[in-house]
């Protein structure tokens, strides 16, 4: 955690230093209020009834061990709308991502409408700073993740090359254009992520991520047409 909130500050630093000019005169568009899919609210719904009726809780602390422990068959955190996620304490929370720093198994980690936090955020994209980390698709979208919090997760796009889809839109909290900026940095350098959604604000830098993430996919789906790892 410590380590991910020095880069924050450090990029939060140097974007002060040399866009802010750009990010006060670029044309925004207005906020989008935060929409929830209809089938993924009807499968979280679900998933509480089931909690309610049947007494199917998830034991955090175990997942969290066998997480740490790189279990080989854990390979996917399935805890969209989970309450038991949600309802844990900040340390708590971020003491769940900190398993992730040593683990090699996980492909899939769905945190949907979990609690998840800048704390907690920059946690996990310290943890996940690793090259033995297989996570390709995380899913952080509905928590109250801001500014510092989505700062660490682009600058994770920097160095890691296994994330392939990234979703962290409808959010809670007021994201500022300093993220933004941070992505289409990290994107310049990231040949992997082909998806990423946010609550853009910044016309200029939704363009310029969606042209890297459709250029990300063509290459991805090239290699495997030329039979190359993309791993």
């Amino acid at each position: 955690l410590l380590r991910a909130l020095g880069k924050v500050q450090a990029w939060k630093a140097a974007f002060e230093v040399t866009l802010l000019d750009d990010a006060s005169s670029a044309p925004t568009t207005p906020h989008a209020p935060a929409r929830t899919d209809p089938v993924t609210h009807l499968q979280g719904a679900f998933g509480a009834a089931a909690v309610a009726l049947f007494g199917m809780r998830v034991d955090v602390a175990a997942v969290r061990d066998r997480v740490a422990r790189d279990d080989p068959e854990i390979t996917e955190v399935l805890a969209n709308y989970r309450p038991e996620f949600a309802n844990l304490a900040s340390a708590q929370r971020v003491l769940f991502m900190e398993s992730f720093a040593s683990n090699t198994t996980v492909v899939r980690l769905e945190l949907a409408a979990a609690g998840v936090d800048d704390h907690a955020a920059m946690a996990l994209a310290g943890s996940l700073d690793h090259p033995g980390t297989a996570l390709e698709v995380l899913n952080l979208s509905q928590n109250a993740i801001g500014t510092d919090g989505m700062i660490a997760l682009a600058l994770l796009l920097k160095e890691n090359r296994s994330l392939r889809r990234l979703k962290a839109d409808g959010q809670r909290k007021t994201v500022g254009s300093s993220a933004e900026y941070a992505f289409v940095d990290a994107l310049e350098e990231n040949t992997a992520l082909h998806t990423l959604a946010l609550d853009w604000r910044q016309v200029g830098c939704k363009a310029r991520c969606e042209a890297r993430c459709v250029a990300n996919g063509d290459g991805v789906r090239l290699d495997r047409v030329r039979g190359v790892s993309i791993r």
